[in-house]
Formats: structure tokens, sequence, C-alpha cells
């Protein structure tokens, strides 16, 4: 004997196709138009009873099929519908097109493991809780143009067969896009970001979360036209990120040259709060510009890529100021790096070593013509220029590392200088010295940073 109610787990309505023994709405056959009309039935009971979530589960959605024997014309079934609590589509299926274009989302819209067998329009459709769109099936292009998310979007496991279309998608909340999924049998496609916009839309800060994304050759992340001082990128591999027209974050500090950082360094230094309990060490930060130079430069963007040159050494610097698991600074890096970005700011700039060049040139001919030519001590209006210029000679020769000046110069002075004053002569000559190489050194991989590679 067949039983009289659906064979779908958990319903207990009629069943309408015997062959199947389901109901209209988890049946496979069925007329369109007779499926619309129970459909607006039921969301008419939903909304009599106020029910907390409006239950889709396991649907077969039917719209555009067989048009020589339905009458419909086009796929609108939840064209601008209004969804006033949660929406469960879990395990739904779409045969046609599905649209869902300028509609709403109050609660969650829970498409898990939810099957789109053509395209999907969520154009300009507005999510206000969470988007779940875990394991779920696109096998034509999913639009999600000019939508609008407040809260989570994820997308573990999900499948393009052709493209996630993400354009002037607008960012209203902390919005954590979830993306990974290694090893499934399941082909994930593109998603293409383009034109975000972020606008607060309630009380958390804009922000699109882009950490911990598995990204591989058949799941690719295409960003264009967008602002990335929003966007965290923390622990997904940026060297699998297509970005094209991007903007980035700035970061100036005094006596330093601007430079462009990425949307986690500025919340981390700004707003840590941002990251809640998952704050990321600067060791990670350091390990996406690392990516982001080796993405840049192989796109031929030399400049962006230097910048982030620059930001992989401030990690660095930055994380030898913490202290480590023993509760412990490296004062050794932290005096080696914090000089490196003194001197030439991390070879960003060419001015810094030519500047400290020229004034430790000057420093050592006050030295040098105080205590040899005795130049600079009895100045009143006037100096002595011509032990002024021998005092600027000793230097220059000393910083060419021109041996024979010593002997010539201190060795033969009349009268004889005292063993303290020869002391100071050979201190002062050998910081000289040492200072100019490392500086010139500076100099030498500033300019090769800038002009090595060209656009």
């Amino acid at each position: 004997m067949t039983s009289s109610t659906c064979s779908y787990e958990g319903c207990t309505r009629p069943v309408h196709n015997k062959d199947e023994g389901k109901c209209i709405f988890h049946a496979k056959e069925k007329d369109p138009q007779e499926f619309r009309d129970a459909l607006a039935d039921q969301i008419r009971v939903w909304r009599k009873e106020k029910a907390t979530v409006w239950n889709f589960r396991g649907w077969v959605f039917v719209d555009v099929q067989r048009k020589d024997k339905y009458p419909l014309k086009k796929s609108n079934l939840f064209r601008r519908a209004v969804f006033p609590v949660g929406a469960d589509f879990y395990s739904a299926k779409f045969s046609g097109k599905a649209s869902f274009c300028s509609a709403a989302f109050s609660g969650t819209a829970y498409f898990y493991l939810t099957t789109f067998s053509g395209d999907a329009d969520f154009s300009s459709v507005t999510f206000s809780g969470i988007a779940y769109f875990h394991s779920a099936t696109f096998s034509g292009t999913a639009y999600f143009e000019s939508a609008t998310f407040c809260s989570m979007l994820n997308m573990a496991y999900t499948s393009f067969s052709i493209l996630g279309d993400f354009t002037n998608t607008t960012i209203g909340g902390d919005v954590w896009l979830m993306w990974p999924g290694v090893g499934q049998e399941r082909k994930r496609g593109r998603l293409l970001l383009q034109g975000l916009k972020f606008e607060k839309k309630g009380e958390e800060e804009p922000l699109l979360n882009l950490r911990g994304n598995a990204l591989q050759e058949d799941c690719k992340l295409l960003i264009r036209d967008t602002k990335m001082k929003k966007i965290l990128l923390e622990g997904t591999d940026c060297r699998l990120i297509e970005f094209h027209n991007v903007s980035w974050g700035k970061y100036k500090e005094k006596l330093h040259a601007k430079r462009q950082i990425v949307g986690d360094e500025h919340y981390l230094r700004n707003e840590p709060s941002v990251f809640g309990k998952n704050i990321p060490s600067w060791n990670k930060i350091e390990e996406t510009y690392q990516q982001l130079a080796d993405r840049f430069r192989k796109d031929l963007k030399h400049p962006a890529a230097n910048d982030f040159e620059r930001g992989i050494f401030e990690a660095r610097l930055m994380a030898a100021k913490q202290k480590n698991e023993e509760g412990k600074r490296d004062w050794h890096n932290r005096f080696l790096l914090g000089a490196y970005k003194f001197a030439s700011d991390f070879s960003g700039s060419i001015f810094r070593p030519v500047f400290w060049t020229l004034l430790l040139t000057v420093i050592a001919a006050v030295v040098y013509g105080w205590l040899l030519y005795d130049g600079f001590s009895n100045v009143t209006w006037w100096p002595d220029f011509g032990k002024v210029l021998k005092s600027a000679v000793a230097a220059l020769r000393v910083a060419s590392l021109d041996r024979g000046w010593f002997s010539s110069a201190v060795d033969g002075s009349l009268p004889p200088v005292s063993d303290f004053v020869r002391f100071i002569l050979s201190l002062t000559a050998i910081i000289q010295t040492l200072l100019t190489a490392i500086l010139i050194t500076l100099f030498i991989f500033s300019v090769r940073r800038r002009f090595k590679h060209t656009e």
C-alpha cells in the first residue's frame, strides 16, 4: 500500500506525483504554474502562522521548462521577494534559471548543498544576516552584482562551473568570504570581486575578510577596481590572486615616505579588535607581503612590488619589537632592522643614504679640523678657509679609502699630535670608513630597487 504523504523525510504534505511518491514541492515532475500557485499558498500560511523559518528543504523548483507545453516565459519565482525570517534552502534544486533579483533576506539565507542547474541571479539582493552557500553547486554563472552583504558570506566548498560574479557588490558590515576546500572532487571555478563598495549599514565597520582561503589553479580569485584598505588577506596565498587596478591603504611615518599597506596591517595598528580572538602575528603579515611582492613582480608592477618589499622588512621589525613565546624580544634584529630603516627606509629612499653620507663627511671634517688643523678652535667672524678646506679634503680622502692620508697628514703633522689625539683620529677614520661603506652599499641597493625594473 502506497503512502498518502510525501516520502521526503519530515514532510507530511499529500503526495502529488504518485510515481515519485512526493508532494508538489519535492517532486521533480510537475506543472510550473501549479507549483507557483502552491508556493504562493504556502508562503501565505507561513506569514499567517508567523513561522520563524521558511523551510524550502529539498524542494525542486521549476519555472522555465518545456516552453511548448508550459506558458511561463521568465524565471521570476523570487524576484523582488521579501524573506522576513530565515530562509532554509538546504539541498534544494533549481531546475532552470534561479532568479532572486532585488530580493531581501532579513534572516539567515541558508543555501547549504543547494543545486543551481542554470544561471543564478542574486543581483541587487540584500542579505541582512548570514548568507550560507556551503557546498552549493552553480552549474551556470552566479550573479551577485550590486548585492549587499551585511554579515558573513560562507562559500566553503562551493562549486562554480563558470563564474561567481560580485561586481559592484556592497559590503555593509563585517563580511567573511570563506572559500576554502582542498581535495574536494568539485569544480570551484572563479570568483570575481569587481568595484566593491564599502558602506556602513549597521554598528559594524564594513570589512571584507578573505583570510584563510585555500586557492589553487582550479580555484581563482580576481579583484578589480577595488579599494584594498578594508580587505583582509592574511592566510590566503596572494600569489594566486589576480589584481587589476586596485588601490591600497597608505601608511606614513614621520621622516619616512608613504608606503602601500594591506588592510591587515592597517587594522592591526589601529583597530585590532576587528580580528576578534584571531589576531594575526606580524610574521603572518610578513608572509602576506612576500606573496604580494612576488605577485606584483610577476605582473611587472614593480613600484607596488617595491612597496611590498618594504612592508616585509617593516613586519619583521614589528615582530622583533614584540615578545616571543619565552617573553623575550629580538634585540639583535630590532637594532639591525631599525638601523636599516633609519638609514635608507629599507632601500626605499635614494636620498637618505646620500644625506647621511654627506652629514657623516661633514662631522668627520669637523673632527679632523678641530684635532689636526685647529681650523675651528679660534673662529670668530670669519673662519680660516685654508684649514677648513684641508679638513674637508681629509674627510673625503678617508671616505674614498685613501690609506696614505693617515701617514702623510697625521704622522707628518708638525708639531706631532699626542697619542690621545692620534687615537681619536684613528677611531674617527675607522668609524667614518665603515659607515661610509655601509651607506654607499645602501645607496646602491636603493638605486637598484628603483631602476632595475621598468614598467
